[in-house]
């Protein structure tokens, strides 16, 4: 049955994976760009509603996704994630992740919270669901809860068991706690680990000489900011149109520049 909801060319392998889809749901799709091959590892996708789009870009995917109607989740290549992350969508809203993220064990996110909360005197909701963005070469550590309305720029870093939401998380930043607060300014991670070093690669990982991972604001007036695209993501549920933006976002290194100013 998963078979039908692949498009755009791509191949869809499940190992020890299953994709669900609850009774009456209907056209929904994951999209795997053409001529690539993503595989499904130790993990569940959960269709809970329809006309929503899963749109991965990375080879080997390892995430629990929980998704509802008129929802959109995409996450780009170089994907990393030492277990299982878990993604649940609710209330036609999106999550975006960027390329070359980095995320520890036991990464949540949630875009709804979920159950409705009301002001005394006016009666009404105060706590609508919101979607989520985040930028390129992000680190996340263990145990991290990624909540509504949470915008992390690219290169930041958000340390373990912190708890993020309704903010712009700066690029090149360091932030902890609960709620997470920024610990630290004009900083930059690699993916290099230091589990097995000896002392002679410690003493080589004092000083990288680098800007790859320094990021700033855009040489050009770029489109594709992450609050558009979210904006087009929320409003837009034309399932085509959805899969033909994301298909064009820019390349450019500082599209995700991020800074609470």
């Amino acid at each position: 049955m998963y078979e039908e909801t692949v498009i755009g060319g791509g191949n869809l392998i499940l190992e020890n994976a299953k994709i669900f889809f609850a009774d009456n749901c209907q056209n929904n799709y994951i999209f795997i760009p053409k001529d690539q091959t993503v595989k499904l590892k130790n993990c569940s996708i959960h269709f809970f509603g329809s006309n929503s789009l899963i749109y991965f870009c990375h080879n080997i995917m390892s995430v629990n996704v929980s998704i509802y109607n008129d929802s959109t989740l995409y996450i780009g290549s170089s994907f990393s994630t030492n277990r299982t992350t878990n993604i649940i969508i609710s209330e036609r809203t999106s999550v975006f992740i960027g390329k070359e993220n980095l995320y520890s064990f036991d990464v949540w996110f949630r875009t709804a919270d979920p159950h409705l909360i009301f002001d005394c005197e006016t009666k009404k909701r105060i706590n609508p669901s919101k979607s989520i963005f985040v930028g390129d070469h992000v680190w996340i550590g263990q145990d991290c809860l990624i909540m509504k309305n949470t915008f992390i720029g690219s290169g930041a870093i958000i340390g373990a068991k912190s708890v993020c939401g309704n903010k712009i998380y700066d690029s090149n930043a360091s932030y902890g706690g609960y709620p997470a607060k920024k610990l630290k300014d004009g900083i930059f991670f690699t993916k290099d680990c230091v589990h097995s070093y000896k002392e002679e690669d410690t003493q080589k990982s004092l000083i990288k000489d680098t800007d790859s991972y320094i990021y700033s604001h855009p040489s050009d007036d770029i489109s594709q900011s992450p609050h558009k695209i979210i904006e087009f993501l929320d409003s837009n549920k034309d399932m085509q149109k959805r899969i033909d933006f994301l298909s064009s976002l820019t390349t450019d290194k500082n599209r995700f520049y991020l800074r609470n100013e």
